[in-house]
């Protein structure tokens, strides 16, 4: 079965076990990697330990293709603006002096393939994690007071009231489907079809959101205050060896970096 791009997936793989601030903070070295290296040797090491952790995660190859799929338009605009901007030997001439550049169309499509990969892996990694542990992560690596402490808060809301917008939406708009509203036409028509829906899900989202402030001040939550949790997460033998192995291939990757220069 192959869901949207996203969504959460249980299972018992190792992906699913790992500690939520474990993933994220990997994720987040990952990801800073793959923006900061320049050549195709330094994306070989990061390429495959997201490859090693999308065959654990017993997830099917269709998932990852949708996530590769899913962002295909921005691959095309990458190729074409690297084709046409970058200087070099020119391939062939498009019109009024645009000329297409192999160095361009070379790293167009070096930085589409690095695209892919942060698609694929962010794919995986949303699928394996609960939003409510990325709530939790994000509280749990930011202090509880202070800016940062209203920012995790902020945050945590959010992620755990985004599904619930989804559905929402979801939900009015199968409702005025069968009500007749149509989703075809001209871009005009599509606008103006988008307000039947866009009104009862603002509607309903502030009626949602005075809903969870209400029993926010019911329970007496603080935003300054110290607070305790219920469930107490641990750091385990497989978060420690997992972020020791992606921060040894986040160094391969740069080594083999430098030593290509």
């Amino acid at each position: 079965m192959v869901t949207p791009f996203g969504n959460y997936i249980s299972g018992k793989t190792l992906p699913h076990r790992l500690d939520p601030r474990v993933k994220l903070v990997c994720t987040a070295m990952i990801f800073s990697a793959v923006l900061i290296i320049g050549k195709w040797v330094g994306l070989i090491p990061i390429a495959g330990i997201s490859l090693v952790f999308c065959l654990i995660s017993e997830q099917t190859l269709a998932q990852f293709v949708r996530d590769a799929i899913s962002l295909s338009f921005l691959y095309i605009v990458t190729v074409a603006l690297h084709s046409v901007l970058t200087p070099g030997d020119p391939l062939f001439s498009i019109a009024m002096g645009i000329s297409v550049t192999v160095e361009g169309l070379e790293k167009g499509v070096f930085f589409a393939f690095k695209i892919v990969c942060l698609a694929i892996l962010a794919g995986l990694i949303l699928r394996t994690t609960h939003h409510a542990e990325w709530a939790k992560a994000i509280e749990d690596l930011l202090p509880e007071r202070g800016k940062l402490g209203r920012f995790a808060v902020m945050f945590g809301l959010t992620i755990r009231f985004f599904p619930m917008i989804l559905e929402e939406a979801n939900r009015i708009r199968l409702a005025q489907i069968g009500r007749g509203l149509e989703s075809g036409g001209n871009l005009i028509k599509r606008v103006r079809n988008l307000i039947p829906v866009t009104l009862p899900l603002l509607a309903a989202s502030f009626r949602k959101a005075d809903i969870i402030s209400y029993n926010m001040q019911a329970r007496g939550f603080r935003i300054d205050a110290s607070r305790s949790r219920h469930k107490q997460t641990k750091f385990t033998s497989e978060d420690i060896i997992t972020g020791l192995i992606v921060i040894a291939t986040i160094i391969l990757s740069f080594y083999l970096l430098f030593i290509s220069a």
